[in-house]
């Protein structure tokens, strides 16, 4: 099934000899994901592809894996980061170009769904990371839709907020401006109105997409401080966030 190749790691690397090399993009592999129910595996990449692959055909080892799904021309430039939805329908990818995309698994090529935010892409610089999202503040309201909003972050240093029922030309609902590039973000897996981001100066910020008194409310977060990482156990809950602060020499989690 797997056949040993040479990874070319020296004595200080942990050796793995057993792996299978999939050739499927034709440059470098920026992310992978795989579908929560563990039948797809997502891949982009610097050709501006998206390939969806059947996991069973590269656990099998029989011929080359099978591509469900591969992206069209949704992304003029490398695609860096890719994430399935819960139901494993469509698949959501960042890109270079500041282009944002959602795509059909089940439609195959030619099913994607850009997301201009103004112009032809919805940041002024690289989209690094997208995050799938439950709920988002629209105004004087709030939307629930799982499945149908999403975040996306991007080295301008805002984050859009989008919602696809609004249209096929969807534009962002809201954006937040965090001042500092937006290098990662995670949602909260079961109060996903949390959103985190990870940025280039501003440290770790979390964002509660609820909030109706703007695009999003920045709570408590940890950072860097004195040359040193402050830690700060974060409490989320739904009265809001409790901070305290946590020595780092002494321990990384929640507070009793």
């Amino acid at each position: 099934m797997f056949e040993p190749m040479a990874t070319g790691l020296d004595t200080a690397g942990i050796r793995f000899d057993f792996a299978r090399q999939v050739a499927a993009h034709s440059g470098c592999v920026n992310a992978t994901a795989f579908s929560r129910d563990g039948r797809l595996l997502a891949s982009s990449g610097d050709d501006g592809r998206v390939l969806v692959h059947h996991v069973a055909d590269l656990l099998s080892g029989t011929g080359e894996p099978s591509v469900a799904m591969r992206g069209s021309l949704s992304h003029c430039a490398n695609v860096f980061h890719a994430e399935f939805d819960p139901a494993g329908e469509r698949i959501l990818t960042g890109a270079l170009d500041g282009s944002v995309a959602v795509h059909e698994v089940a439609g195959g090529l030619g099913a994607d769904r850009v997301m201009p935010g103004h112009g032809d892409r919805v940041h002024t610089n690289a989209v690094h990371a997208v995050c799938w999202v439950d709920i988002i503040s629209s105004g004087a309201s709030w939307a629930k839709a799982p499945g149908r909003l999403f975040a996306s972050g991007s080295a301008d240093g805002t984050i859009g907020l989008f919602d696809t029922r609004e249209g096929w030309d969807c534009r962002p609902a809201e954006r937040i401006a965090t001042g500092s590039p937006v290098h990662g973000m995670a949602a909260h897996p079961s109060m996903p109105w949390y959103l985190a981001a990870a940025t280039k100066d501003a440290g770790l910020m979390v964002f509660d997409l609820r909030m109706t008194l703007g695009p999003g409310r920045l709570l408590p977060s940890g950072g860097w401080d004195a040359m040193r990482p402050s830690l700060f156990d974060a409490a989320l809950a739904e009265g809001g966030m409790q901070q305290q602060r946590v020595d780092p020499a002494a321990r990384v989690g929640r507070a009793p």
